[in-house]
């Protein structure tokens, strides 16, 4: 796994906060507060690279977290994710991966404009909060809430790459809770906006992929947006590629 450097052009308050009551299985509190612009650039990545402000990344076949807390607060300021020419890789604010979930939150407000873009680069996922539980037996998320607030976000993707994915909300797991409002995505922004070019990309408020048909779980998600730029809830029939607020099936 290789894990890019992250240049932050800001002041920053980190709070981390880690316990293990037995093996691989964690309680982590991971909270950020910046007083100026937050910028991530990834460049040329390859071979699953991860780039998150807070990032907690377990054994995907037996690393349980019992309980996180992953925060931003943007303090009004800009938040850009970059990422030019990258191939199967990450990038984040927050960002959780395990074989198991049982309980978490990931919470990014008080954004002022958040871009998420990609310059060409195929199979990425660029997400403001990021939960991977693909490896575990049963169910694989019990209990999990993402939020996002800002006043604009906009979704970029140029280039000609494929297979890529940019949202507020990303979740991918094949098992999570059938109890109604356990796992929930809260999307809120005054304007969205959507660029896309390329084949078989994917851009959404909200995702949820699941690895197969058979996948089991019940989601809510909330989709809330004063302007959209964009005809969301499209499919490209020449490209493969969607737009959409809310997304929950398999990958394009």
């Amino acid at each position: 796994m290789h894990f890019n450097a992250i240049g932050i052009p800001a002041f920053i308050l980190c709070v981390f906060n880690f316990s293990s009551i037995y093996a691989d299985s964690w309680s982590v509190t991971q909270s950020v507060t910046t007083s100026n612009p937050l910028l991530l650039n990834q460049h040329n990545a390859t071979g699953s690279t991860i780039q998150s402000v807070n990032l907690i990344n377990l054994d995907q076949s037996s690393g349980v977290v019992s309980h996180a807390e992953q925060t931003l607060n943007a303090g009004g300021n800009n938040v850009s994710l970059i990422m030019l020419g990258s191939e199967n890789s990450y990038q984040s604010v927050n960002y959780l991966a395990a074989s198991e979930v049982v309980s978490a939150t990931q919470n990014a407000t008080n954004i002022n404009e958040a871009v998420l873009r990609q310059i060409g680069g195929s199979n990425n996922v660029q997400a403001i909060n990021v939960t991977k539980a693909t490896g575990g037996l049963g169910v694989q998320i019990s209990n999990l809430t993402q939020t996002v607030s800002a006043n604009t976000l906009t979704l970029d993707y140029q280039g000609t790459g494929s297979g890529n994915i940019q949202a507020g909300n990303f979740i991918e797991a094949d098992s999570i809770s059938t109890t109604p409002g356990a796992v929930t995505q809260n999307f809120v922004v005054t304007t969205l906006n959507y660029t896309q070019s390329g084949t078989n990309n994917l851009q959404a408020g909200n995702v949820v992929i699941k690895s197969s048909a058979s996948s089991t779980g019940s989601v809510t998600q909330n989709f809330t947006a004063g302007n959209v730029n964009a005809n969301f809830s499209e499919i490209d029939p020449l490209t493969g590629s969607i737009k959409a607020a809310n997304y929950y099936a398999e990958r394009p």
